[in-house]
């Protein structure tokens, strides 16, 4: 029974150290007609560090798609927003957009303004699912 417990010991604080102590993902999900999000917000320190977001589009056709890649390109090109990275993508009729914002390298202002100051995880979950995310 000891050899067991002290094993599990040895399991659990390997994996912690593999996969860091202080970090945690928070998932979440939104499906509308046509187009799925997902976001994925990182923590480090009980602190949200980065958010991920993915919006997915299905568009009518191939061409359509290559069309709407080049209008999100257009408008990438017109960000100057250090804290924020954008990237497209397209795979057949599917568009994907990608934007990575660096939390860290927001200003305070900013912070406020888009989570009244409040990055911790419960404050980051309530803000999802009060635009209807389903987070996990």
């Amino acid at each position: 029974m000891k050899k067991k417990i002290v094993m599990m010991s040895c399991l659990f604080m390997t994996l912690l150290v593999l996969t860091g102590c202080g970090s945690k993902k928070l998932v979440c999900t939104l499906t509308e007609e046509g187009s799925s999000l997902k976001a994925v917000t990182e923590f480090k320190d009980k602190k949200a560090v980065t958010t991920t977001v993915e919006t997915t589009e299905e568009a009518a056709s191939e061409e359509e798609a290559k069309q709407l890649k080049e209008t999100y390109d257009a408008m990438l090109g017109l960000m100057t927003d250090e804290s924020v990275t954008m990237e497209v993508k397209v795979n057949g009729k599917k568009v994907t957009l990608i934007a990575t914002l660096n939390i860290g390298k927001m200003t305070d202002e900013d912070l406020q303004e888009e989570f009244n100051g409040d990055i911790s995880y419960d404050a980051m979950k309530k803000y999802y699912e009060a635009d209807g995310y389903t987070c996990k």
